[in-house]
């Protein structure tokens, strides 16, 4: 009867011991399988930030390629379109005379891939300055 007992009580911590086992390989499953997601978001957020950052006017006196002229490296300015704004006006604007406003509204519509017609209050426009 004792044997019958402590074999009883045997079977009982065996079996504590495997569930136990079984849900130390669930918990690490589930964090390893978090690593990924994690990294996934960070990245996310990353490239977000960054891309935020670019659109918002803040690295305005950073030279970007021009892509009507890629071995060219121009300066930008972010000009911010208000209501009533037309591209015409916004080159107007912002050419000093050395240079044709027409080529500079398609350099604008090439540059922030718009087409003229096409603008939005509120929207931010990178115009190319020419530099002197």
């Amino acid at each position: 009867m004792k044997d019958m007992k402590d074999t009883k009580d045997i079977n009982r911590r065996i079996c504590r011991r495997r569930r136990w086992l079984l849900q130390e390989r669930r918990a690490k499953a589930i964090r390893r399988s978090r690593i990924p997601v994690i990294v996934l978001g960070l990245c996310a957020v990353t490239s977000i930030g960054g891309f935020v950052y670019a659109q918002d006017g803040k690295g305005a006196d950073m030279p970007v390629v021009n892509r009507a002229h890629a071995s060219e490296l121009l300066r930008t300015e972010a000009v911010q379109v208000h209501s009533g704004d037309t591209v015409w006006g916004i080159a107007e604007r912002y050419n000093d005379g050395s240079r044709d406003t027409r080529e500079l509204v398609q350099q604008i519509c090439t540059f922030n891939h718009i087409e003229p017609g096409k603008l939005q209050a509120g929207q931010i426009l990178r115009v190319p300055l020419n530099e002197a």
